[in-house]
């Protein structure tokens, strides 16, 4: 998680709302994950950016997988 900030918030009806966001910035990414779901953060381009920075999100990927482990 080098370069972003992680809020994750519980919901009522059991889901949680994650939203990541580029440190430094307003560029921010929300996601409502049901129970057991998983947000995965994937650099695509390792070695564009320096120790402990971001600055590119456009070559960042977020992948949601259910309890399955199926991609959605």
């Amino acid at each position: 998680m080098e370069g972003f900030n992680l809020t994750a918030t519980a919901l009522q009806i059991g889901a949680t709302n994650v939203t990541v966001t580029l440190i430094g910035t307003s560029h921010s990414f929300s996601k409502i994950l049901p129970k057991n779901y998983k947000l995965y953060i994937i650099e695509l381009n390792q070695g564009d950016e320096g120790y402990e920075q971001v600055s590119v999100l456009e070559d960042d990927g977020f992948v949601v997988v259910d309890p399955n482990g199926y991609v959605v």
